[in-house]
């Protein structure tokens, strides 16, 4: 019996590959850094299992001083891989788990190498720390989450809850979590302070993430209705070199057959379509609105951003 030859892996597989590895150490260390320099110091918290890893170093540093952040997260970790394992599928934990493996490593490696070479931030600003500290948490993590990947603990935690509590909406579910885990941190070091400067933290770090991810679009929708709605639309195509859609529609009040322009261009260019609809229709109706992607010709690649 002959076995298999085994599959050559393409050159779009062997660079997707590479990206990966190259996004996701460079998003855990940057994270790692994060919460080293800024976070901890201060005694805030980033969210998360990181959270109850930095607890357990509080508690247990003194009996293990060997087992870092990292460690205690990554056992905290362990159940909920087993969880997720048969929830959820092997390939999501798989690769969840070795992320997560990344992340810990990260943070330990870090550690070890900040506290020998004595980088802590020593400001007594604890707003700075906690508005740096979120933002690179969260470009950190927005770096590894734009590879499809996750780095395990309250991501695993949502997705299981989520499969017990169906009625629940994401969004709920991560609020119900963080603020758990940000509680439990406030009675721990026994501050409020820590609570609130926290919230800070974990809210910058969620802004961080969604500009990674979404970058600052630029882009504006533009719904135009107009009675000369072939000229403006050769003029905006001539001029500008933008795509436009025409959309049937129907007036709600008169049920006149409508038809509807639409058209996505950079936000300084929205002031030239409407000097172009300006030219045909002195009443337009025009709705304008922010894309918060824009994803084919004239902006970003759809194969680049996967």
């Amino acid at each position: 019996m002959k076995l298999p030859k085994p599959h050559k892996p393409t050159g779009e597989q062997v660079r997707s590959f590479v990206l990966d590895v190259f996004f996701c150490v460079t998003g855990t260390l940057i994270y790692a850094a994060a919460v080293i320099y800024f976070v901890e110091p201060m005694q805030f918290v980033p969210g998360g299992l990181t959270t109850l890893g930095m607890i357990l170093k509080y508690f247990l540093g003194g009996v293990l001083p060997f087992l870092g952040i990292g460690a205690y997260t990554f056992m905290l970790n362990v159940p909920l891989f087993l969880m997720a394992l048969k929830k959820l599928g092997a390939e999501f934990t798989l690769k969840t788990a070795a992320v997560a493996g990344l992340m810990a490593l990260s943070l330990d490696v870090v550690d070890a190498l900040f506290t020998k070479l004595n980088w802590h931030y020593a400001g007594d600003e604890k707003l700075l720390a906690a508005i740096f500290g979120g933002l690179f948490c969260g470009i950190g993590l927005g770096l590894v989450f734009t590879r499809g990947v996750t780095t395990g603990g309250s991501d695993i935690v949502v997705r299981l809850l989520k499969l017990r509590f169906p009625h629940l909406s994401l969004g709920r579910l991560v609020l119900i979590t963080d603020a758990t885990v940000l509680l439990l941190a406030g009675i721990v070091y026994r501050s409020m302070e820590t609570v609130l400067f926290s919230m800070i933290v974990v809210f910058l770090d969620s802004m961080g993430i969604d500009y990674v991810l979404k970058g600052r679009s630029d882009s504006k929708m533009l719904l135009i209705v107009t009675d000369n709605h072939d000229a403006v639309r050769a003029d905006i195509i001539r001029e500008l070199d933008r795509g436009v859609t025409l959309l049937e529609a129907e007036g709600g009040f008169t049920g006149t057959p409508k038809r509807v322009l639409m058209s996505v261009v950079r936000a300084p260019e929205v002031i030239k379509v409407r000097r172009i609809v300006a030219r045909y229709d002195e009443r337009p109706f025009i709705i304008i609105t922010d894309s918060e992607e824009v994803l084919g010709e004239g902006f970003k690649s759809h194969q680049d951003t996967m």
